[in-house]
């Protein structure tokens, strides 16, 4: 269990064990509730009977970062799978197709070593433009969820519908 330090209604300090009897009896600690532990920071305050956030925008801020990661780490260790094959989606992976596909649209003609995730492939240059374009589709996929979810949360008004819309997420 985590406790925060209130001083004025603002939590000031964090401990991670039950502080009864072991300051001095003037200090106010008070249980962050469970729900808000992976959130809570020195922003938060205490409203007479708990800890929350200082604002709903806050809190909403701070849940859409976690969206955000989610879909970054969805992207980059998501394998696409591309004919037999498999390619992390990483952003040297990104990268290195796009330019392969730049290369591509300039010369139909030109063939490509491509190192997958455990196999090379020799693709032709309209390979190589359907593999970019399967990472862009991939990609695009994971932020379109992203932005539902962030529309989801925005008409959210509540902190506690915040954090059961989030659970549906995995978040």
């Amino acid at each position: 269990m985590k406790f925060a330090r209130i001083q004025n209604e603002k939590c000031v300090e964090f401990i991670d064990f039950d502080p009864t009897g072991l300051y001095h009896e003037s200090l106010q600690w008070e249980p962050v509730p469970e729900e808000l532990l992976p959130y809570v920071d020195y922003s938060y305050k205490f409203n007479g009977s708990t800890i929350v956030p200082p604002n709903i925008e806050y809190f909403r801020d701070q849940i859409k970062q976690v969206i955000r990661n989610m879909r970054r780490a969805y992207v980059e260790q998501f394998p696409l799978t591309f004919g037999e094959h498999e390619l992390t989606c990483g952003r040297t992976s990104q990268l290195a197709i796009a330019s392969l596909a730049t290369t591509a649209v300039a010369d139909s003609t030109a063939t490509f070593n491509f190192k997958f995730d455990a196999s090379w492939q020799n693709l032709t240059a309209s390979e190589m433009l359907n593999l970019n374009k399967a990472m862009r589709d991939q990609i695009q996929a994971a932020f379109d969820l992203e932005l539902q979810k962030y529309n989801n949360i925005d008409a959210l008004t509540t902190v506690a519908d915040i954090l059961n819309q989030a659970s549906s997420f995995n978040v």
